[in-house]
């Protein structure tokens, strides 16, 4: 190779990267921002709870679900929204094409008026039925609980969170979203 060549070749490439480096790196590398996956795991089956058990965490009628969400950096946390703010990435999970009588979701976090609710007429505290929750998002994963009804079949859970790429392309707010599938009834 030519000597006269080589040297300012290489001052150029050390050149741009630090400039690189300098600017706060790339947008996530040669094919734009790194893209956001999900994933949701858990249990694949319940039996039907015939004899209408209430939902307990462990319990034979429970299952327990877990999010996560993740990009080239790490866990997906937050992100910085339009405004240039730091925003919590909550995840929506909701079950999609089955009803409340063959399974639901529930928080199970002990908190009041969310997980824990009052009967207006009796006064009793109940556990909350859902069939779609917002989880907060604390460590790019959060766990959240399906509960059998008495039906049996498939019950599916969709969970999604926004992908920062998105925001940081300029875009509405684009989500990913993942499912996981229990089958009510399996033996």
């Amino acid at each position: 190779m030519n000597k006269r060549f080589a040297v300012p070749a290489l001052v150029g490439m050390l050149s741009a990267g630090l400039l690189l480096s300098a600017c706060g790196g790339s947008d996530g590398g040669a094919f734009g921002p790194e893209r956001a996956s999900i994933s949701v795991t858990g249990q694949d089956s319940l039996p039907p709870n015939l004899l209408q058990w209430d939902p307990q965490i462990g319990g034979p009628y429970t299952a327990t679900l877990q999010v996560s969400a993740e990009n080239d950096h790490g866990p997906i946390v937050n992100f910085l929204n339009e405004d240039d703010e730091f925003e919590n990435a909550e995840f929506q999970c909701q079950l999609i094409g089955s009803t409340l009588d063959r399974a639901s979701l529930y928080y199970m976090d002990g908190s009041e008026g969310r997980d824990l609710v009052e009967h207006p007429a009796t006064g009793e505290w109940f556990r909350a039925a859902y069939r779609s929750i917002t989880l907060e998002n604390n460590s790019g994963t959060a766990s959240f609980h399906l509960h059998a009804g008495t039906d049996t079949g498939t019950a599916t859970v969709r969970c999604g969170v926004v992908d920062p790429a998105s925001i940081q392309e300029g875009t509405r707010r684009e989500f990913v979203f993942a499912e996981h599938t229990i089958e009510i009834g399996a033996t």
